[in-house]
């Protein structure tokens, strides 16, 4: 009884840190966002949520210490993915890597108190489950950023043809290119933040000192969209031959918007093939109950 107690208490324990873990880590308030956004972040660390968040960044930052790689290559590449997936932050990479860290060590736990409370196995087998948590908990966080970074790119994707006929509406208005690109970055803040950030950074590349060319290259770098790629390859021959620039973002704005509409397609052409697998696992074997089912009972009874 005293050992039901003793694994009950750890398991609830490891599962309730897990869970504020993932609720501060993971949710973010939209309403919360929009309005720390515009009066700035100062507010924010004021809070008791502010200082929650902050006290357990420091424990992940902890943690990161302890499980970051020592190899700079790994550190700058999962920096970049991170930075891909829309964490820019200076503590990015510590805490992600932090977070790594907890997991690999919270979920054997859990695993172990659960097997030892619950189940009766072998030891060769509870550590068959322990090694497979703990490689759970390891692959969970690269998991997370790569959905994070291909919800963002798609957002991106998606947003890209309103902010080329925006920028076609500033640069046929007499807007030069880079008070076009600022001013479409502002306008798109509410409907497409990611696209919104891209072009905030990129204004903020150019207000540096950096040439447009290698501001929207890295944007293009940033971003690996195709339809990016292409639009930057666009925007420098039109600079370096003098072709009008309106005219060059209204003809790639109408071909941005064709590729969407082919991928639409494309989309709703494979829905059939995807219901394959749901119809003749679910729906055939019901109708077929259905329609042969009272024969078979009839067919019985008159045999039995």
């Amino acid at each position: 009884m005293l050992d039901f107690v003793i694994y009950g208490g750890v398991f609830v324990a490891c599962a309730g840190v897990f869970l504020v873990v993932i609720y501060a880590v993971f949710y973010r308030d939209p309403v919360k966002g929009r309005l720390e956004k515009m009066s700035g972040i100062h507010g924010q660390k004021e809070s008791a949520v502010g200082r929650f968040n902050y006290f357990l960044a420091e424990i992940m930052k902890y943690f990161g210490r302890v499980g970051q790689p020592k190899e700079k290559e790994r550190i700058f590449d999962k920096r970049m993915a991170l930075f891909k997936a829309g964490f820019r932050g200076k503590n990015a990479t510590p805490i992600f890597f932090g977070a790594k860290t907890f997991l690999v060590l919270l979920f054997p736990i859990i695993t172990w108190a659960l097997i030892s409370v619950f189940a009766d196995l072998t030891n060769v087998r509870t550590m068959f489950y322990v090694i497979v948590a703990a490689g759970i908990g390891f692959y969970l966080p690269e998991l997370w950023i790569r959905s994070k970074t291909k919800k963002r790119i798609e957002q991106i994707r998606e947003g890209f043809p309103d902010v080329l006929d925006l920028l076609v509406v500033c640069t046929e208005a007499g807007q030069g290119m880079d008070a076009a690109l600022d001013r479409v970055g502002r306008e798109v803040e509410m409907t497409n933040a990611p696209l919104s950030e891209e072009f905030r950074l990129l204004n903020l590349e150019i207000r540096a000192g950096k040439s447009r060319k290698e501001a929207l290259r890295n944007l293009a770098d940033r971003t690996g969209l195709d339809d990016i790629s292409s639009l930057v390859t666009l925007i420098n021959q039109s600079e370096e031959l003098g072709v009008s620039i309106s005219q060059t973002l209204r003809v790639h704005s109408d071909s941005m918007r064709t590729k969407r509409q082919m991928r639409a397609e494309a989309m709703a052409g494979r829905i059939p093939v995807k219901l394959t697998i749901p119809l003749v696992l679910f729906i055939f074997p019901c109708i077929f109950v259905v329609v042969v089912g009272p024969g078979v009972i009839s067919i019985i009874r008159h045999l039995l």
